[in-house]
């Protein structure tokens, strides 16, 4: 893996090292644990829209063959 060094503000950084510290990381494993967690979060959020979209579908009489629902649900889940 290549690193990049970015810039960021103090108070931030001050806030991670804090936070880092309690739990036994350095500052940059802290930012990439909360980028990550952030990435699941809005994963999950996305799979829950497109699950409210079917279920909305759904109860307008809107359905799909098995073969889409299929395709839609292997797109959902190589996302994961």
């Amino acid at each position: 893996m290549s690193y990049k060094s970015i810039r960021m503000p103090e108070e931030f950084i001050k806030e991670v090292k804090e936070v880092a510290d309690k739990e036994y990381r350095t500052i940059p494993q802290q930012i990439m644990y909360w980028a990550e967690l952030s990435k699941q979060a809005e994963l999950r959020k996305w799979q829950l829209d497109e699950m409210q979209k079917g279920l909305d579908q759904a109860d307008q009489g809107l359905l799909v063959d098995e073969s889409t629902a299929k395709d839609i649900f292997n797109k959902c889940r190589a996302k994961i």
